[in-house]
């Protein structure tokens, strides 16, 4: 007589194969739940990075994301990560996410080895903030509490002395705010700042048009601010990020595009 053989499967099993499913697209991978029950070594975890979010309204406050990302070569990434925030040098008090968003990789038999979690923040143009963060692996192991650097958001207006414009930029204005324009091919607006992270804020529009977007004398970009059904008056059109705070030369180049040359200069954000 043949017994029938029982096969019991915990909730956490459950989660693990629901997880590799979405890793791989839909086949089915049994991750190695032994290997995370014997892992004791806690994934390693890179430093924060504050990043201005490109394409986004700016009022009031600039928006950013921040990321940091974990590595474990044992059972694997998972869980929730843990924020920390410290404002003007204070105590760190932790933060509780609105949004989130993760990307799994390195994956091997259905478990994902490497986690970049990216979570999203506005910040007030003034003091100082330094953002922290750990993550933890499948066997819940919790990496070390890592520190990103001080940053200082702050804001540049179009007058400011540091921007030098050619002679076919022209100040306009409407009931709320001015800014700097030009449709000639070939006006360019520099700038030299001092910063680790940059955002051009402009507007966008049907008569709006193109220019190139020159970083310490490399073309980058080119920006397009035509847009039939403008995102917001005024976007975060252009950023960029460096590994740490330095002098840079940002140089806009109007391209002069037919039937809707205008480029226009708002504001500069900077992380310092």
């Amino acid at each position: 007589m043949h017994r029938r053989r029982h096969l019991t499967i915990s909730w956490s099993a459950v989660l693990a194969l629901a997880l590799s499913l979405i890793a791989t697209g839909g086949s089915v991978v049994w991750p190695s739940v032994a290997a995370a029950a014997s892992d004791a070594t806690p994934p390693t975890v890179y430093s924060p990075v504050v990043r201005f979010r490109p394409l986004v309204t700016f009022g009031s406050y600039p928006q950013v994301s921040i990321t940091i990302v974990g590595r474990d070569a044992g059972s694997g990434m998972g869980g929730t990560p843990q924020w920390a925030v410290s404002r003007n040098g204070g105590a760190f008090n932790r933060l509780t996410p609105t949004s989130s968003t993760t990307t799994w990789s390195d994956i091997s038999n259905g478990v994902p080895h490497t986690a970049a979690v990216v979570i999203y923040r506005t910040l007030v143009l003034a003091g100082t903030y330094r953002f922290a963060g750990r993550m933890f692996d499948r066997a819940g192991n919790a990496s070390r509490w890592v520190y990103g650097p001080t940053i200082s958001p702050r804001i540049i207006q179009e007058t400011a002395t540091n921007i030098v414009y050619s002679d076919g930029w022209v100040r306009a204005n409407n009931n709320l705010w001015s800014w700097e324009e030009t449709g000639g091919p070939g006006e360019i607006a520099t700038m030299k700042v001092y910063a680790r992270a940059f955002a051009w804020v402009a507007s966008q529009g049907p008569g709006k048009g193109e220019a190139e977007v020159w970083v310490d004398g490399r073309y980058v970009k080119t920006v397009n601010l035509y847009r039939l059904q403008p995102l917001a008056s005024r976007t975060t059109m252009f950023t960029k990020t460096w590994s740490a705070t330095g002098l840079h030369t940002v140089k806009i180049v109007v391209l002069g595009t037919p039937g809707h040359p205008v480029v226009d200069i708002d504001a500069f954000l900077v992380l310092r």
